[in-house]
């Protein structure tokens, strides 16, 4: 048979006459050049299915590749090889009388520095400088080109130091391990030492997704190794005994513990994310990684007996990990699906799930459960919701076991639990427990409810023993109405979950609108960003953590009150029969009043409501009319606010000691009773009212003077101007005088517009008395009527004697001046019957002085002795020293006089006669 061919067709067709088998696939697998430039090709030796081909000459490297169809983008498209010639390149051919070819193109002794320098610069890294001068002086280099690969392959063994390679020391200073220590220990068990020799090298250049790879290849103690060398560098170590880490890492918790079945080792100085045949995609860190199987019946942690009867898991595929900087962790990948938590028609299923184990610089393990959670059968107030799925982890502390899971994607869940025109996005689930089982003693969902326009946190807890009972938790961070809120949506959700009326929840609501603004919203209290539950509904009472949570509704927020921010408080139990809480307002405007704190600067209210009362109490400082008091109890209804026992003083006007006054909540007026004090008179039990100006007494009686007595409808204390006022029915002296005005202030007492009457014998017209208490005197000017003749501007003023006037009463036919007009009381406390005036008289022209009358409501009578002109005397008659002078008034309004006594004229009598008219015969005129 011919050896050496010109062409592959010649090759062909002699092959094929020699009876081999040449299938259409390899004659069509072969590309021959445009113009026929290479050399002849040799038959070295031919089997069955393979044969090795030689060219006998030079041949373009980039021209074998595309010959063969080698798909080496990295040879046909770089321009270092067009040019890049090998001498007598062998060619190791498999499958040819199959479909499915094989091409190797081998070539022997080449420069072994070109080609590296080569190789390094395609792969874009530059080869640590051990490892270049190593191969650079290697004599036996053989090049190697297969489909997507080109390699590197040496006759010679190479030995290399791993710290050549990997700077993983480490400046932490832990205080009960030391990681070099222990990096050491693991190259001393592995590889007996720092250098290693490499059998069967092989420097391999091949295409990987977004750039090539650089890596050599070989076997240390009959294991594959390869060293990667990219951004970083990295060594892939088939491990031919299990690694048992008590004798290796003595000092690291949990991880002493385990044994590492078909394992694997990887060094790296930089971490990356990477696909593991076995356990999918891992982080790989900085530093050793091992990976292999574990028994998790070896771990000495509470957690143990969760997973294997929980989870039921023994055999686990890890990564263990240690990094440099004192990190080290176990990651284990669990493939089948594992059930969480089932309980009813409620299941919690594990997918994907990874085992992981942080152990930090201070030595203190924490442990998880990562993965997907499917969760079916969580909503009784639906039928067939879809699966939930959703991302996490469960938390295997050392005595408890946390879980969280959130959504993944944009799904949301609409009128989660019956909460009507809601909608639940980024969804979480969360729950805790122990590890006695059934381990979960509290779970439930979180995420942001939509209502309205209106974003809220919600969390919903359900019952271990039977999910379809929940416990409902709102927080949010912007101002929702509390009145639409529970009206809308939360109503509903209680309703099916407790069959108790919620009427009470309602009227408490109804209650506190009338003085809040009950746009609420969630309190940051600690002022860290994190916001206090603002709802919490329990209708079922709980555990979590063994803790326990009674049943009941409570809020928690903060709102308007009285123009203030307040912090509201209500709390309910389960039957919703009675709800208490508290109000925290700076302070209380009810228009009139004004309450604020007494130990701080906020009022504390507590809140009752039962089907029978409602209302807030406390006690503050309380404001009235600019008049502080301190420390006084009240109460909130919903039409009044009480208070209590408490004393009142207003500009020396008057004083109340107060048993209650009600305000009303609307007008912001009220009444109120207690003992008065007021002008020296103390009124037990009296009723009085306060406006917007001041107060008002009704119906009361006042003792002024030591002898007036004054009952006032309405006395009305004007606190704006600090001035009282009051018409009055005034009586003195055991009769009613008349009316008046009483007006007084911190300086002066008046009773204004009298116009009193005096045993009908005097009648009194005064524009303004004033009344001195110290000496118990009423006076003031105005007009004094007497037998009907008014006497105007005259000074006037009482007494408990009586009363007493001064001034000029002219009559016509007599006329007094500068007389005093007095109307005394009589022993038994009444005001005398007559009056008396004492004074200068004028009579029929005349003049007489220090002339004494008296005066009834008829009549006017002078007793005296009459001289007039020295030339007719007038004198009494008989047994009467004096003469008599009687001045009446007629029905006509006319006065007349009467005169009894006797005449003498030039002191000889003239008669003893009653002169009914001595007017007649003076020819004096009437008046």
């Amino acid at each position: 048979m011919q050896k050496t061919f010109k062409s592959w067709h010649d090759l062909f067709l002699n092959l094929k006459a020699n009876e081999y088998q040449v299938s259409a696939a390899w004659e069509n697998s072969i590309i021959d050049p445009e113009n026929d430039t290479l050399p002849p090709i040799k038959i070295i030796n031919i089997a069955e299915n393979n044969a090795f081909i030689s060219y006998l000459g030079e041949v373009e490297l980039q021209a074998l590749s595309k010959q063969f169809n080698l798909d080496l983008d990295i040879i046909q498209n770089n321009p270092e090889f067009a040019s890049y010639q090998v001498s007598n390149p062998h060619i190791h051919i498999q499958g040819f009388t199959t479909s499915s070819i094989d091409y190797q193109v081998i070539v022997n002794n080449i420069n072994s520095e070109d080609i590296i320098n080569l190789l390094s610069q395609l792969g874009g890294v530059n080869l640590p400088e051990p490892l270049q001068l190593k191969l650079n002086s290697l004599d036996q280099v053989n090049l190697g080109l297969a489909t997507s690969e080109i390699y590197l392959y040496f006759n010679d063994d190479i030995q290399l130091n791993l710290n050549d390679f990997f700077n993983l020391s480490s400046n932490l200073q832990l205080p009960s391990i030391n990681i070099e220590e222990i990096f050491n220990s693991f190259i001393t068990k592995i590889f007996g030492t720092s250098k290693l020799i490499i059998s069967e090298a092989k420097l391999r250049l091949s295409p990987e997704d977004i750039s090539n790879k650089l890596s050599l290849t070989g076997l240390i103690n009959d294991q594959e190794v390869e060293l990667t060398f990219s951004d970083r560098i990295t060594l892939q170590y088939q491990l031919s005994d299990d690694i048992d880490f008590s004798s290796l890492t003595s000092d690291l918790p949990v991880i002493k513990d385990l044994k590492l079945r078909n394992g694997e080792l990887i060094i790296t100085d930089n971490t990356y994310l990477c696909n593991h045949t076995k356990l999918g995609r891992i982080n790989i860190n900085k530093g050793f990684n091992f990976i292999g199987d574990i028994n998790l019946t070896s771990l000495n942690t509470d957690f143990s007996g969760f997973i294997n009867s929980q989870l039921a898991i023994d055999d686990l595929g890890v990564l263990i990990s240690f990094d440099p900087g004192g990190l080290v962790s176990l990651t284990g990948d669990i493939k089948q699906n594992t059930p969480l938590i089932s309980v009813q028609d409620f299941h919690a299923n594990f997918t994907n799930l990874l085992f992981s184990i942080d152990i930090g610089a201070n030595l203190e393990p924490s442990f998880e459960l990562i993965g997907n959670l499917a969760i079916q059968g969580y909503d009784l107030t639906q039928d067939d919701e879809p699966t939930l799925f959703l991302t996490g982890a469960v938390a295997l502390e050392p005595k408890s076991l946390t879980a969280f899971f959130s959504q993944q994607g944009e799904n949301s869940w609409c009128n989660p639990y019956g909460l009507v025109g809601t909608e639940l996005r980024n969804i979480c689930f969360q729950g805790g427990g122990t590890y006695l089982p059934p381990y979960f003693d509290n779970f439930g969902f979180i995420g942001d409810l939509k209502w309205d326009s209106i974003d809220i946190e919600i969390a919903f807890l359900m019952d271990t023993n039977d999910p379809h009972k929940l416990a409902l938790i709102l927080t949010t961070n912007q101002a929702v109405s509390l009145v639409k809120l529970w009206q809308g949506p939360l109503a509903g959700f209680v309703c099916k979950q407790v069959n108790f009326s919620t009427d009470l929840v309602d009227q408490t609501l109804e209650f506190l609108n009338t003085f809040l603004d009950l746009s609420i919203e969630s309190i940051d209290r600690e002022g860290d960003g994190k916001y206090e539950p603002l709802i919490k509904i329990v209708p079922f009472a709980t555990e979590i953590a063994g803790q326990p949570i009674s049943a009941g509704l409570e809020i928690n927020g903060k709102v308007t009150a009285w123009n203030h921010e307040a912090t509201l408080i209500l709390q309910s139990d389960q039957a919703f029969q009675k709800i208490e809480g508290s109000l925290n307002v700076p302070e209380i405007d009810l228009g009139v009043v004004k309450v604020g704190g007494t130990d701080d600067d906020c009022l504390d209210l507590a809140l009752k409501v039962t089907p029978t009362e409602q209302y807030l109490s406390g006690d503050g400082q309380v404001e009235i009319f600019d008049q502080e008091i301190a420390k006084v109890e009240f109460q909130i209804t919903p039409t009044n606010a009480i208070f209590k026992d408490f004393d009142l003083s207003f500009a020396n006007l008057i004083s109340i000691d107060v048993d209650n006054l009600s305000i009303d909540i609307k007008s912001g007026i009220g009444n109120g009773s207690g003992k008065i004090l007021v002008l020296g008179n103390t009124i037990a039990g009296s009723t009085f009212y306060l406006t917007k100006n001041g107060i008002t007494i009704h119906n009361t009686t006042l003792n002024l003077a030591g002898f007036l007595t004054l009952d006032i409808e309405s006395l009305t204390i004007n606190l704006a101007n600090n001035q009282a006022t009051g018409t009055a029915d005034i009586t003195a002296f055991e009769q009613s005088l008349g009316t008046g005005t009483l007006s007084f202030n911190h300086q002066a007492i008046t009773i204004n517009n009298a116009s009193w009457n005096l045993a009908n014998i005097l009648k009194i017209d005064v524009p303004s008395f004033s009344l001195d208490l110290t000496n118990k005197t009423v006076f003031g000017l105005g007009d004094v009527s007497i037998l009907g003749r008014k006497f105007s501007a005259v000074d006037i003023s009482l007494t408990e004697s009586g009363f007493q006037s001064s001034g000029d009463f002219n009559f016509g036919i007599l006329a007094f001046h500068s007389a005093t007009l007095i109307l005394g009381k009589g022993k038994n406390g009444n005001i005398n019957n007559s009056a008396s005036i004492a004074g200068h008289v004028k009579f029929l022209g005349y003049d007489f002085f220090n002339v004494k009358a008296s005066a009834d409501s008829s009549k006017l009578i002078l007793s005296s002795s009459f001289n007039f002109g020295g030339i007719i005397l007038l004198k009494g008659s008989k047994k009467r020293k004096n003469a008599i002078i009687t001045l009446k008034k007629d029905k006509n309004g006319r006065y007349h006089t009467v005169i009894s006594g006797r005449f003498y004229l030039f002191n000889q009598e003239l008669t003893a006669i009653n002169i009914k008219d001595l007017q007649k015969q003076k020819k004096v005129k009437t008046t």
